[in-house]
């Protein structure tokens, strides 16, 4: 639980950065696909990514591949 807590502490902290420069539209498939991958990244295989504080290629093509399948079912 310790792992997915502080997961979860790294997403809520950037929703309140968000929040307080007065972002109103979060996309939450982001957010929480990248707060699952970090879990997932320390549970499974003892990997600090910080896939949800630093931007990676690997993430971006996921990302954009998401973008394109809801695109495409429209």
């Amino acid at each position: 639980m310790k792992i997915f807590t502080k997961s979860a502490d790294i997403m809520h902290a950037k929703w309140q950065c968000l929040a307080s420069e007065g972002s109103t539209h979060l996309d939450m498939f982001e957010h929480i696909s990248l707060m699952t991958l970090d879990s997932l990244q320390k549970c499974v295989f003892s990997f600090d990514s910080n896939c949800q504080e630093k931007p990676s290629e690997y993430i971006a093509a996921i990302l954009e591949l998401s973008a394109l399948v809801m695109k495409r079912t429209e």
